[in-house]
């Protein structure tokens, strides 16, 4: 099956209840980043204004300020972002073959009881979702061989290897979409390891897919950087202190939660109904079961 991407739209704005939700979200995600950048610019320039005459102290209180928010922000990232996505994927699932389009109260009321009704609680929603993460970056990186670029140096591996789980992050939405589809007496992690056993028997037939979604999203978020650093140069420029290179680095942020609110939710409405396509009526391989068994230690723990 191919890529719908008007249905994928069409999708996506049967459930824009959901998609509003997640923007102000990502919008408080980003306020903050905004907010620590200045934070540190502040304490910089305290110290700069008591006669220690240097401007890397501003920009190291810069650089603090957005690390500290980064660490927050991955560490708040399971018990917030996963169970909004989540909360949103079951809404995309329920409404894929229904005409009429739920109530926005009753797509937010969904979205919210996504995790109790699922998965149980928020940690073990957010461990799930992880794992599946892992599985599907060892699948990509065995399937492209990483290793072989990494010319033997384990931190460009490690680079490497975190790009390919950014670039596949999204499709872990579309294994926990086909958990909620087929919910039945199996547990979470079960029902998934079946979806990532599925999802690479057939990855020959969705690798293509997923890489015109990878550039549908990533073109998008570079041309919403650069039509967002003009309103940011300018409202920045209107701030009492200069943050100098910092209003890129905010572009940055800003460009990647539209990217991450309005085109993952449209690569993920049109990845969803390909992979239920694609593995329907098949049966798990116990051969590719075996080989991701000694591929990825997540997927040993899963089920």
């Amino acid at each position: 099956m191919q890529l719908k991407m008007l249905t994928a739209v069409q999708l996506m704005e049967k459930t824009m209840s959901c998609v509003l939700h997640k923007m102000w979200v990502w919008f408080i995600v980003c306020f903050c980043y905004f907010a620590s950048i200045l934070v540190g610019t502040g304490i910089g320039l305290m110290f700069y204004a008591v006669d220690v005459q240097s401007s890397l102290l501003t920009q190291i209180g810069t650089v603090i300020g957005l690390g500290v928010c980064g660490y927050f922000a991955h560490k708040l990232r399971g018990s917030t972002l996963v169970p909004e996505r989540t909360g949103h994927v079951r809404v995309l699932v329920e409404q894929l073959d229904q005409e009429a389009v739920f109530e926005g109260k009753t797509q937010l009321e969904k979205a919210q009881k996504t995790t109790a009704d699922y998965f149980g609680d928020i940690f073990k929603l957010a461990e799930l979702e992880r794992s599946i993460r892992r599985v599907l970056q060892d699948i990509f990186t065995d399937r492209l061989q990483t290793q072989r670029y990494a010319f033997n140096n384990a931190r460009v591996k490690t680079v490497l290897d975190t790009l390919v789980g950014i670039l596949v992050a999204f499709v872990a939405e579309v294994i926990l979409a086909f958990y909620i589809k087929n919910r039945g007496s199996e547990s979470p992690g079960t029902t998934c390891k079946l979806a990532l056993t599925l999802f690479a028997q057939k990855l020959d037939e969705l690798i293509k897919p997923i890489w015109m979604l990878n550039l549908f999203m990533f073109t998008g978020f570079f041309i919403c950087y650069a039509l967002l650093l003009y309103p940011i140069s300018w409202a920045t420029d209107l701030l009492p202190v200069s943050v100098g290179i910092w209003k890129y680095v905010l572009a940055l942020i800003f460009a990647w939660g539209i990217k991450a609110v309005f085109m993952e939710s449209i690569a993920v409405a049109a990845l969803i109904p390909v992979f239920f396509d694609t593995v329907k009526d098949q049966k798990p391989d116990a051969k590719v079961a075996k080989r991701l068994t000694e591929l990825s230690k997540a997927y040993q723990q899963l089920g």
